[in-house]
């Protein structure tokens, strides 16, 4: 792992975070060298870990990672079966609403005002999370977190939801 001296702590400590981080949340890593020249490849390597794309918006110098996995698409299905079942319009969805919460207050968390993000959540077929970040942005590990964070929360939050259709259909 430690295969030269220590350069910058921070920036190694960085890599060493991000590759706990995705541990912690369920997703693959890969055991990335500790390097600090080595940062924002492990910051790609676990944006494509957590199934998110990377696009660059040529207008606005900024980088996109959007997030249409299948678990987002799977959390909004069940969410609107739940809706519909229990006779709740999409605006007014507890699941919907919980999801919209929970990635607001999530990213609202990183600390950096150099990115965005935007979702898709009332469409199971147009799913979709996205992260804007703009050439300032420094925060990767608090991105990585945050992300990490709302796509765990989706994972587990899809059980719940079956859970509750099923006792539903039982009732």
């Amino acid at each position: 792992m430690f295969q030269d001296k220590i350069s910058d702590i921070s920036e190694n400590m960085a890599v060493l975070s991000i590759d706990k981080i995705l541990y912690d949340s369920g997703f693959s890593i890969a055991g990335s060298d500790i390097d600090y020249d080595n940062l924002y490849e492990v910051f790609y390597d676990a944006v494509y870990a957590m199934d998110g794309d990377y696009e660059e918006d040529e207008n606005s110098d900024c980088c996109i990672y959007t997030f249409r996995g299948k678990s987002i698409k799977e959390y909004v299905r069940l969410a609107l079966k739940y809706g519909r079942l229990n006779g709740i319009a999409k605006d007014q969805n507890f699941w919907i609403k919980r999801l919209e919460n929970f990635i607001d207050e999530e990213m609202r968390s990183i600390g950096d005002y150099s990115y965005d993000y935007d979702y898709n959540i009332v469409s199971a077929k147009r799913a979709f999370f996205k992260v804007y970040i703009y050439p300032e942005f420094c925060q990767t590990v608090s991105l990585i977190r945050a992300v990490s964070s709302v796509l765990a929360f989706i994972d587990k939050s899809c059980s719940e939801i079956a859970k509750q259709i099923e006792r539903r259909r039982a009732a």
